[in-house]
């Protein structure tokens, strides 16, 4: 953490710089700590996930909940009777009428 904050210190004074004077120099400046910065926060948050990942963790006990259940749940409807309709197709002709 002590390397996040000298270069927020860096940072702050560049920023100070950039705001007096101006100059792309102090731009550049000022992107190269940023770009530092977002690297060592990178490398920090890696770091953190490594360690947490080391962190043993004790399963939580699965909580037992009754069921009630009533006689009439259990039974089973017995299956719907399918039956096919009869249609009536009508065919149409494919050849032409000819008119007389």
């Amino acid at each position: 953490m002590s390397e996040l904050s000298e270069i927020m210190a860096r940072l702050s004074a560049e920023q100070t710089k950039y705001n007096t004077k101006k100059t792309k120099a102090q731009a550049t400046r000022i992107r190269a700590s940023l770009l530092e910065l977002k690297k060592a926060c990178d490398g920090a948050r890696k770091a953190t996930l490594e360690e947490a990942k080391q962190i043993i963790v004790k399963p939580r006990a699965r909580k037992l909940v009754p069921v009630e259940t009533d006689e009439a749940d259990n039974e089973i409807p017995p299956p719907p009777v399918l039956m096919r309709e009869k249609t009536t197709r009508v065919k149409k002709s494919t050849k032409k009428v000819m008119e007389e």
